[in-house]
C-alpha cells in the first residue's frame, strides 16, 4: 500500500461544502484550510480530513516539518509564514498580534503574462494590477493580483498613497476607487482572516 506523498495538504477552500474536524464548522470558500492525509475507506489511496488552518494551529504537535505539508509554496506569504512560525517555535504561537510588514504597489500591465495570485486568471495588457510581497522580499517574492481580487485580500490599504498610484490615468484611478467604496465593513468569519500590517511605501 503506497504511502502518502506527504501527511499534510494546504489549500484555500474550493468551496464552502467541507468542514473543519476540529470545530465541526463549515470551512468557508478561499479560507485557508488544512488536510491531514488519512486512508481512504472507500478507495485503495489517501483523502485529506479537511480543517480550518487555525484551528490545526492552535493546537501542539500536529506539523513537525515544513517538508511534511503539500501545497505550503502555493500559499500567500502571510500564510506560509504561519505555517513555518508554527513548526520553527514546536507548536502554537502565543496570543499576540503579529505584525507582518507589506510592501503594495500599482501600475497598469504592460504585458498579459501575469497571472493573478488569488484566481489563477491571467492578466490582460491594458489592465491596472496590484502587486503585494513581504518587506525584505526581492523580485522572487512579488504577487500580482487583479485590483478587485487585490482589495478582497488587503481591504485595508490605502490606494491612493500606493507607489504608482499617481500614475495611473484619472479613469483607471476612479475604476479602483469604486471597488474600495464597495468593500463591506465586515464580512463572515472575518476573524479568520485578521492580518496586521504595517506600510513601507
Amino acid at each position: 500500500m503506497a504511502s502518502p506523498p506527504k501527511p499534510w495538504k494546504a489549500e484555500y477552500a474550493k468551496s464552502g461544502r467541507s468542514s473543519c474536524k476540529t470545530c465541526k464548522n463549515s470551512i468557508d470558500k478561499e479560507v485557508l484550510r488544512l488536510g491531514k492525509m488519512v486512508q481512504a475507506t472507500q478507495f485503495d489511496g489517501f483523502m485529506p480530513m479537511w480543517n480550518h488552518a487555525s484551528c490545526v494551529l492552535k493546537k501542539a504537535k500536529q506539523i513537525k516539518s515544513i517538508d511534511d505539508v503539500e501545497g505550503l509554496e502555493s500559499l500567500r506569504w502571510e500564510d506560509q509564514q504561519k505555517i513555518r512560525s508554527y513548526v520553527e517555535g514546536g507548536g502554537p504561537a502565543p496570543s499576540t498580534n503579529v505584525v507582518v510588514p507589506m510592501e503594495y504597489g500599482i501600475e497598469v500591465s504592460q504585458t498579459s503574462r501575469a497571472a493573478c495570485r488569488r484566481c489563477s486568471q491571467k492578466i490582460m495588457k491594458g489592465e491596472v494590477r496590484m502587486s503585494s510581497k513581504s518587506a525584505g522580499q526581492g523580485a522572487k517574492g512579488l504577487a500580482w493580483h487583479h485590483a478587485n481580487c487585490f482589495m478582497d485580500l488587503y481591504p485595508s490599504v490605502q490606494v491612493e498613497k500606493l507607489p504608482g498610484w499617481k500614475g495611473l490615468k484619472g479613469s483607471d484611478q476612479a475604476s479602483v476607487s469604486a471597488l474600495v467604496k464597495n468593500i463591506p465593513h465586515s464580512t463572515k468569519n472575518g476573524s479568520d482572516h485578521l492580518i496586521f500590517i504595517t506600510y513601507e511605501l
